[in-house]
């Protein structure tokens, strides 16, 4: 690549998506905002400064995640879940979107979950910023950060009749809501 498009590209704006575990993309947020024309939050845990994620699961889904992770992995990773949760809208066994997802599952790193970022500014670091809330059906162990989402000012709101997993279900939906944020 040419230092010419290498510069170029640094000093392009980006609209940054991030679906189900959003730490990241509130990480970069904080720290390199110049970049960064617009967030997109699909239907996403979001967590405040110095708090994790499993600071926003049930106790007993945090506890079977641990343990499942301590079991298979030593508790390096969470194991990928023998079925699929109903809300992630990918049917069942033998359903094409299923299949397709369960031969892509990795274990998914626990420290991820139990670790907690500090941030130097608010959630989102005052960028413009869209949550998507996927309805059909409400994940429910999102309920506390579509609650946080709503307290704060600045966020745009968008309810999408999809589940979950809404890329892979309703991808042009999903698409269109991305490029036109």
């Amino acid at each position: 690549m040419s230092r010419f498009a290498f510069g170029s590209y640094n000093r392009l704006k980006s609209v940054v998506p991030g679906w189900r575990y959003v730490f990241p993309i509130s990480g970069v947020a904080d720290r390199i905002p110049e970049k960064i024309a617009h967030l997109v939050y699909l239907d996403s845990v979001l967590a405040e400064s110095g708090r994790s994620a499993f600071s926003y699961y049930p106790p007993a889904e945090v506890e079977a995640r641990i343990k499942a992770a301590e079991k298979e992995t030593n508790g390096l990773a969470v194991p990928v879940p023998q079925q699929l949760p109903a809300v992630w809208g990918l049917g069942k066994e033998g359903d094409p979107d299923y299949d397709w997802v369960r031969r892509r599952l990795t274990p998914h790193p626990l420290q991820s979950y139990t670790t907690a970022l500090t941030f130097k500014a608010p959630v989102g670091n005052n960028l413009p910023r869209t949550y998507i809330h996927c309805t059909q059906p409400s994940h429910p162990v999102l309920e506390d950060s579509r609650k946080l989402v709503r307290s704060w000012t600045g966020w745009k709101w968008v309810d999408l009749p999809a589940p979950h997993d809404s890329m892979i279900t309703h991808p042009d939906a999903v698409v269109g809501l991305v490029l036109g944020a």
